[in-house]
């Protein structure tokens, strides 16, 4: 056990303890509260602790708030009181799941916060409020007491962790983007390490949410934080087109121009380098790369597929320096005027909302609430409304997770464990123990260890929910209680309410990375229709939040087997795809009527591709569009609009992973060559 697992593992026990002694002190009615309390909102990284206890007293409040509005109107209503409960705490679920930072804590507790204290005070309406504020209060006193604690008793902070992750994740991307410039790239190799690289932005974003509660000089970074992440996420989209586009490149029967094969050098040795954040040297790249770019377009014709990479390696170059200046500053924890600039023209990251995800979790709370209400009330049995608030608290908190069952089956039996202790613990020791101070040496030799377990990734969870329930199930206070049967009644009532959950939850959703990726997958694709569907100014939007689900897909991506069917799809490509094609139509609204007509039904046949789920005669279907598209967009008058209109189905066919034609410079032409290369 190394010093600062113990040390984080004695700070937590130490919180608890002062937060229970106080709620004994003031006799408070649940005393034993507080201790889980302070366990389930301890971190071992200050920041992350605070931002979970804001989030949970502000969500206790509201919940508290909602109880006492709720249940006297209704308490003559036992059908409508108990339908209000289960649609409030539904409708939190609901919200939950749409906010997947630390925020979207604060709808889970106010959901299950009435199901604790509302259920329990049905037949005593005029106890609602005192219930209410009780919960409030040992609530936020054991919030208070783990924030003090943590931030002041050697805290640990999030800022260094960031950083680290930052730089470790700048320093894959150097290397990738040196290989892919240079030539060396493995595109098997690459394209998983495209995914990885993609799906780690989504656990950094949480931690750059929490570093503005950090107790340190960092939380003065957030911003810089925000701006750095801001950056982080266009790259791995932009190099793996560049990717693609040099591969093509080198499977051409034309060689590629020497003024390319300089900038691909000059490019890798610049990432390569270090020097990102240099003003002289970016520049001068991005000068030679719009040269490039305007030398092929006006080329046309084979050299389309240049100016298609140059434009790209264009946009790698401004998004690389940018990110490098931010990366400058953050090692050296400063914040520039350059880096203030990029900062306030930074753009808020588009969350992706997954509406059915919601639905999910609220169909499921619904359920986990309802089914074993049903069976409380018919039977009457003691334990069942505790069963009903447990299986309701699981759910709602668990369901979002790509594999809850996995997680509530561990919960099973770790509360097995901690009740068998806990009936042990009442019945030999507590009654030996004649003070508090007694009370804290015997926990601590038992809490203090097992909390330490939490370090080991294969007992971290139930080394959790011990620390979290022990205390329940002796429900501790200033008098022992000896009464075997409502020990026990109460221990069966929480293993089953869990148990419930468990039951419920692997009947309304599909557990696993596998299946998540899947629906992530699906949802990504159905964007890609609506963008290709119908143009409009909205379409930047779309693809915007696409870019964030194609984070939360990789996530999930990046830990499947090689063998599963799920790798046999990349939604990084299909953003691209849906960013060139969101380009083209742009560029259709300066051109001549049959132009524009072509590419919207060529949108019109990609949006069939994507809803089918991408069947290989619809994809043939698109190529054909595709090229009577190429077609009409030759007979274009401008000749720069319209080799900057092919160069986009240049990049569309890359995309779509189809053997690129020698591309003419004249209808006749094109088609003989096309037909030649499609063969």
């Amino acid at each position: 056990m190394s010093s600062s697992v113990a040390l984080n593992s004695i700070r937590t026990f130490a919180a608890a303890m002062i937060a229970f002694g106080i709620a004994l002190y003031f006799d408070l009615q649940h005393p034993y509260w507080t201790i889980s309390t302070v366990y389930i909102v301890s971190n071992p990284l200050s920041g992350s602790s605070a931002a979970k206890a804001t989030y949970r007293l502000l969500g206790t409040i509201i919940g508290g708030a909602v109880t006492v509005l709720m249940v006297p109107p209704l308490v003559n209503s036992p059908e409508l009181l108990s339908a209000a409960i289960i649609g409030w705490v539904a409708l939190c679920a609901y919200a939950g799941q749409l906010d997947q930072s630390p925020r979207g804590y604060t709808f889970q507790l106010a959901g299950y916060t009435v199901l604790l204290a509302g259920l329990p005070v049905v037949d005593a309406p005029s106890e609602v409020f005192t219930m209410a504020i009780s919960r409030v209060e040992e609530i936020g006193l054991a919030i208070i007491c783990a924030t003090i604690i943590n931030q002041i008793v050697f805290p640990g902070h999030v800022g260094p962790v960031l950083t680290q992750k930052i730089n470790g994740w700048m320093k894959s991307v150097s290397d990738l983007a040196t290989d892919v410039f240079l030539g060396r790239m493995d595109a098997k190799k690459t394209q998983h390490e495209w995914h990885a690289l993609t799906g780690s932005i989504v656990g950094m974003r949480t931690l750059v949410a929490e570093v503005a509660y950090d107790a340190s000089h960092h939380r003065e970074l957030a911003g810089l934080l925000r701006g750095i992440q801001d950056k982080m996420r266009l790259l791995p989209p932009i190099l793996s087109a560049i990717e693609d586009h040099v591969v093509w490149q080198q499977t051409s029967d034309t060689p590629a121009p020497s003024l390319l094969e300089d900038l691909l050098f000059q490019c890798g040795k610049w990432v390569q380098s270090g020097h990102g954040a240099s003003e002289e040297d970016a520049h001068g790249l991005l000068a030679l790369s719009e040269e490039l770019e305007t030398m092929a377009l006006k080329t046309g014709g084979q050299a389309l597929l240049t100016a298609s990479l140059a434009k790209r390696i264009g946009r790698f170059i401004e998004v690389w320096h940018e990110c490098s200046i931010l990366h400058e500053d953050l090692r050296e924890e400063t914040i520039s005027p350059r880096s203030e600039r990029l900062i306030a023209r930074s753009q808020p990251i588009k969350v992706y909302r997954d509406h059915g995800m919601g639905l999910v979790a609220a169909l499921g709370t619904v359920l986990a609430i309802a089914v074993p209400m049903i069976f409380w009330i018919s039977t009457s049995w003691t334990p069942g409304m505790l069963i009903t608030q447990i299986s309701g608290v699981f759910c709602c908190r668990w369901i979002g997770m790509d594999n809850p069952t996995f997680m509530l089956r561990k919960t099973v039996s770790a509360l097995v464990i901690t009740a068998i202790v806990a009936i042990g613990l009442n019945f030999t020791l507590l009654p030996i123990l004649t003070d508090y101070s007694t009370l804290v040496a015997a926990l601590g030799l038992l809490m203090i260890p097992v909390g330490a377990m939490k370090a080991n990734p294969a007992q971290r969870i139930r080394s959790a929910l011990f620390c979290i329930f022990l205390p329940l199930m002796l429900q501790l206070h200033n008098r022992l209680s000896l009464d075997f049967q409502s020990m026990l009644t109460s221990d069966v009532g929480l293993i089953l309410g869990v148990a419930c959950c468990l039951v419920i939850t692997g009947l309304v959703k599909t557990a696993g990375a596998q299946a998540r990726a899947r629906t992530l997958l699906r949802a990504g694709w159905r964007v890609v229709a609506a963008v290709a569907s119908t143009p409009s100014a909205a379409n930047n939007r779309k693809l915007q939040r696409l870019l964030d689900l194609v984070s939360l897909w990789a996530s999930r991506q990046a830990t499947l087997p090689k063998d599963s069917p799920a790798m046999q799809h990349d939604l990084l490509r299909d953003l691209r795809l849906g960013n060139n094609l969101g380009l083209l139509q742009d560029l259709a609204q300066k051109a001549a009527a049959s132009a524009r007509t072509s590419v919207f039904e060529l949108g019109g046949e990609i949006t069939r591709f994507y809803r089918k789920g991408q069947k290989d005669n619809d994809r043939n279907a698109v190529m054909e569009k595709l090229k009577s598209c190429w077609n009409e967009i030759a007979e274009e008058s401008d000749p720069m609009l319209r080799h900057r209109m092919q160069t986009q189905l240049v990049a569309l066919q890359i995309c779509l992973g189809r053997r690129l034609p020698a591309l003419g410079t004249n209808t006749a032409t094109t088609q003989a060559l096309w037909e030649t290369a499609n063969a």
